[in-house]
């Protein structure tokens, strides 16, 4: 598997990152190649050998842009989820801030109240709060 172009990058001196400028950025902020391939991956299969199944690549410094081999890891998905939890970049759209918090998780899961005077409560969609009523959403609490 080859790159449609070379690859060229910029680094950040700063936090060691390769900032891939070569290939436009997906709807996610991720640079790719080729159709659903990003780049890291094409990078961590170069510079550290095929990837098992079921596993994916994961960033340690939390950068899309980065395609330093030395910042990727494998995990699961669920590995990825708990990375995400864990730097604040669970929610709407996976990457983008919370809205709601733990406590309100809680608290919409035990309130009486309809879904949409929830939803305007929290300034949420009336899908999101069904959502975390069905544990479709915030499974994790």
């Amino acid at each position: 598997m080859t790159p449609c172009r070379e690859i060229t990058y910029l680094i950040n001196a700063d936090t060691g990152c390769w900032e891939c400028n070569s290939h436009k950025p997906d709807s996610y902020g991720y640079p790719r190649f080729r159709v659903n391939i990003k780049i890291f991956r094409f990078m961590y299969e170069t510079h550290k050998g095929p990837i098992p199944k079921g596993l994916l690549v994961r960033h340690t410094c939390d950068n899309r842009k980065c395609i330093n081999p030395d910042h990727l890891l494998l995990g699961t998905a669920a590995d990825n989820a708990h990375d995400a939890i864990e730097r604040g970049r669970y929610g709407k759209g996976f990457f983008a801030p919370c809205k709601l918090t733990k406590e309100d998780v809680l608290a919409i899961r035990s309130s009486k109240l309809m879904n949409i005077e929830l939803a305007k409560i929290y300034n949420v969609s009336n899908s999101m709060i069904s959502g975390i009523r069905t544990r479709q959403k915030w499974k994790h609490i």
